[in-house]
C-alpha cells in the first residue's frame, strides 16, 4: 500500500558506514523513517536495516529478484524447484541451516510471483549464523542428480497435492485464461510436463542467473547495534562476487476487451463461482483504493454481496482478494454458493452490487470503519522482528522497499471518490474472467 506522491528522505551516497574507526565496503546509501539501506559496494548487494527495540529476536530474510514471472515456456517452476535445493548440502564449510534449525529456529522460505525469500528468526547471538548460512548457499548449493531427484519427487507431490483442490485448481486455470502473453499466467509451482522435464543443467542455469548479491535484498530486523550489522555482513559476504544477472523481462498484457469465462470439471460436491479482474500494482494509490472497494463489497455480515448471498443461502462464503504485486495482476471475488444456486443468477447479483458501489459514495461513517480495519490489520502485519521483515520484503519485490514506510498514511488519505474510481477502472466487464466449478459428467 502505498502513494508515490508522499515525500521521501534525500540519499546519503556520500557517507560512509562504519563500524569502530574503521571503514568497510559497506556503503550507507539513505535512511526512511525507521530502515536504513546499504550497499555492500564489492557486489552489489543491498541491506536494509530496520531496528525494533526491546525485539527478543532477529530476523533475517533474503529476497532474490525472481519469482515464476521471470520464467520462460518450458522453465516453469524453476523459482520454486530452485527453492527446495537452497535446503540441501553446500559446498562450503562452516554452519548450516540444520545446524539452525536445531538451536529452535523458525525459519522457512517461499516463491511466489515475482520473488523468492528465505527467513531465519532466532535470538540476536546467532546473528552471524544466519548471515553465514545465506552467504554459503547463495553461491554453493549442490546441484547434483543425487540431490536434485528426490527433491524432484517431493516437488511433483506437492502439485498433485495443490491440483486435488478444486478451488485450487480452478484459481490456476482462471490465471492462465486471463494473461495470454505475461509470465503471470503461471503458478509458481509450475506445469507438471515441465516440472518432469528439468535437469540439473537447467537447474544451474536458473542458478547462474538469478542468485547472486547484486539481485538480492539482506532484510536484518531487530534490537542489534548498526556496527554489529555491518561488521558480521561484511565478514560473510564482502568475498563474493557480483554476477550477470540475465533477467527475463515478461511481455506487456495485451488489453482486454471482453469477459472470459473458464470452467472446470471435478468429481467434487463443492460449487464455485470466482470473477477475477485486472488489478493495479502493488505499489499504487489505486491498490489501496481498490482493496477497500472490496473490503467494502464483501467483508463482513453487513457487506451487500455477503448480505445478498449468503444471507439469501445463495452461497456458502463470499470472499475478496487482492495480492501485492509488481506488475498488474488480478483482483478476485471467491463465492462458494449452495448446491441449488444458479451460476447466472449469482453473477447477475454480483454485477448489480458493484453498480450500485460505483454510482453510491461510501458514507463517512463506512469509509471510515473500512480504513481503520485495514490500518489495523497492517499493524498487525508489523508486529515482531519477523512480521515486519516478512512484510517489508514484499514492498521489495513489489520495486520499492520505501513504500512501506508511507503506507500507513496512505490508508489515511483515502477518500470515497478514490474508492469508486478505482471500482469504475478496474471492476469491469471488460476486464473480467469467471471461473465456475462443475460436476464432472460420468
Amino acid at each position: 500500500m502505498s502513494s508515490k506522491n508522499l515525500k521521501h528522505s534525500l540519499p546519503m551516497s556520500n557517507v560512509p558506514a562504519k563500524h569502530g574507526n574503521t571503514k568497510t565496503t559497506i556503503r550507507r546509501i539513505e535512511k526512511k523513517g525507521n530502515i536504513t539501506k546499504y550497499v555492500v559496494e564489492k557486489n552489489g548487494l543491498t541491506v536494509l536495516f530496520v531496528r525494533v527495540p526491546k525485539s527478543p529476536t532477529v530476523t533475517t530474510t533474503i529476497v532474490y529478484n525472481v519469482g515464476s514471472r521471470h520464467e520462460q515456456t518450458g522453465e516453469t517452476g524453476l523459482a520454486h524447484m530452485l527453492e527446495h535445493m537452497l535446503f540441501k548440502p553446500t559446498t562450503g564449510k562452516g554452519v548450516k541451516w540444520k545446524d539452525l534449525e536445531n538451536k529452535g529456529a523458525y525459519l522457512n522460505a517461499t516463491t511466489w510471483l515475482d520473488r523468492t525469500l528465505y527467513y531465519f528468526n532466532l535470538p540476536k547471538e546467532y546473528l552471524g549464523d544466519m548471515l553465514a548460512v545465506e552467504a554459503d548457499r547463495m553461491r554453493n548449493t549442490l546441484l547434483t542428480e543425487k540431490e536434485f531427484e528426490p527433491e524432484r519427487a517431493n516437488v511433483l507431490s506437492e502439485y498433485e497435492m495443490y491440483n486435488s483442490r478444486p478451488e485450487m485448481a480452478l484459481d490456476w486455470h482462471m490465471v492462465a485464461t486471463a494473461f495470454q502473453t505475461h509470465t503471470y499466467h503461471h503458478d509458481t509451482i509450475g506445469f507438471r510436463t515441465d516440472i518432469e522435464n528439468y535437469t540439473t543443467a537447467s537447474l544451474k542455469s536458473f542458478y547462474d542467473r538469478y542468485y547472486w548479491p547484486n539481485n538480492a535484498t539482506l532484510i536484518v530486523a531487530g534490537d542489534i547495534d548498526e556496527s554489529e550489522l555491518l561488521e558480521l555482513t561484511e565478514k560473510h559476504f564482502a568475498s563474493l562476487s557480483s554476477g550477470v544477472v540475465h533477467a527475463y523481462a515478461p511481455y506487456a498484457e495485451p488489453l482486454q476487451e471482453g469477459a472470459r469465462r473458464v470452467t472446470l470439471m471435478r468429481d467434487t460436491p463443492l460449487r464455485l463461482l470466482n470473477m477475477a479482474f485486472k488489478a493495479p500494482p502493488f505499489l499504487s494509490l489505486d491498490w489501496t483504493a481498490l482493496m477497500i472497494g472490496l473490503m467494502y463489497l464483501t467483508s463482513g455480515e453487513t457487506s451487500p454481496l455477503y448480505t445478498k448471498l449468503v444471507g439469501q443461502n445463495l452461497a456458502t462464503s463470499v470472499e475478496g482478494h487482492l495480492y501485492p504485486t509488481h506488475d498488474p495482476f488480478l483482483a478476485f471475488f471467491q463465492i462458494f454458493t449452495t448446491e441449488s444456486a444458479d451460476y447466472k443468477q449469482i453473477e447477475a447479483i454480483v454485477w448489480e452490487e458493484i453498480k450500485k458501489a460505483t454510482h453510491k459514495p461510501l458514507s463517512k461513517n463506512t469509509l471510515s470503519l473500512l480504513k481503520e480495519e485495514l490500518y489495523t490489520t497492517e499493524l498487525f502485519s508489523r508486529d515482531g522482528s519477523m512480521n515486519i521483515a516478512l512484510q517489508l520484503a514484499e514492498y521489495v519485490a513489489a520495486g520499492d522497499w520505501k513504500e512501506y514506510t508511507t503506507s500507513l498514511k496512505t490508508i489515511e488519505h483515502i477518500t470515497s471518490d478514490d474508492v469508486q474510481r478505482a471500482l469504475r477502472t478496474y471492476i469491469r466487464v471488460s476486464q473480467v474472467t469467471v471461473g465456475t466449478l462443475e460436476k464432472k459428467e460420468k
